[in-house]
């Protein structure tokens, strides 16, 4: 997943595949949703993504609410973080089921999803997209089917602080911790917050792309609309909060690719996943933290992440 886009203002910024779902709607291209009993093209995507955009918001708010990491013990767990995490679980369920829907508005253009042409631009999808999807639908199958747990952390040093999560599962030596499907080295034993949400953000525009590409071959429809579409107020605030972001990365995250929005002065609007560009700020190892776990009335032995640093507890 690497890509750069551009766009005169925050109001014009719109994934790709709107305006070339739209466009079929207006010219009244033959779909053939209803033999699938689903809604038409655009009207799925407008429905998915507006959820995916409500959600991410809601995360981005609750973020902003936690304040500085509270070490203080809680019988049922830190309110907030527990309304954090809450927020989180329903994001990624989002997320996860925007794949899918995209997957299915590729099917609605042909009467039988057994038909080799659909199964090939289906494949095709699935393999541009697939460091993305993989990584969300592994995430929350875990959750779903495997008893995982999300659970939050966070360091702090001075008047700063980073969040972040990772999901919890059982190490192969029977204890509590990041699950290791998910966390074992090389990949990273957390998500941090500063990194996951842009890189959900763009996920969106990246399957939005090869969703427009793929219905561009199909329907020969162009889908470049210059009005405004409505309805993206929720998106346009994600990228707005998300562009003030700190680019704190833990300690194993160095080395991705990360996602950049960047808003300049004249209100052009720059959105790029690929080698980070700008400077990344490292978590000083000093840095104190505090991990989010519950106990399950069995389990006496627990493995956080980055236990290395001196500071968490």
């Amino acid at each position: 997943m690497r890509f750069s886009f551009e766009y005169p203002s925050l109001r014009e910024v719109r994934p790709q595949a709107i305006g070339v779902l739209h466009e079929l709607l207006e010219k009244e291209y033959r779909t053939f949703h209803l033999d699938h009993g689903v809604r038409h093209p655009c009207g799925i995507y407008n429905v998915s993504l507006s959820q995916v955009s409500k959600r991410l918001l809601a995360v981005i708010h609750c973020a902003n609410e936690l304040g500085y990491p509270d070490n203080r013990y809680y019988p049922d767990g830190n309110p907030r973080v527990e309304a954090f995490l809450e927020k989180l679980d329903a994001m990624l369920d989002a997320f996860a089921e925007h794949v899918e829907d995209c997957e299915n508005i590729i099917k609605c253009f042909f009467p039988s999803k057994k038909d080799e042409e659909c199964k090939r631009w289906v494949r095709d999808f699935q393999k541009q997209v697939r460091d993305y999807a993989v990584r969300v639908s592994h995430l929350v199958n875990r959750i779903k089917h495997s008893h995982g747990r999300l659970r939050a952390l966070a360091f702090h040093w001075g008047s700063n602080f980073c969040y972040g999560y990772y999901v919890e599962g059982v190490t192969a030596t029977g204890a509590i911790g990041p699950d290791s499907t998910l966390h074992l080295a090389p990949k990273t034993q957390a998500y941090s917050l500063n990194r996951d949400l842009m890189f959900h953000l763009c996920g969106v525009f990246w399957l939005s792309a090869q969703l427009a590409r793929i219905v561009r071959c199909i329907s020969g429809v162009d889908g470049e609309m210059s009005r405004r579409i409505d309805g993206l107020d929720d998106l346009h605030k994600a990228i707005d909060e998300l562009a003030s972001l700190k680019s704190w990365t833990f300690d194993d995250e160095i080395q991705l690719p990360r996602g950049e929005i960047r808003i300049a002065s004249a209100g052009c609007v720059h959105i790029y996943f690929g080698v980070p560009r700008g400077a990344i700020h490292l978590l000083p190892q000093h840095a104190g933290g505090f991990v989010s776990t519950r106990a399950d009335g069995t389990s006496r032995t627990f493995a956080f992440p980055y236990m290395h640093r001196a500071g968490i507890r």
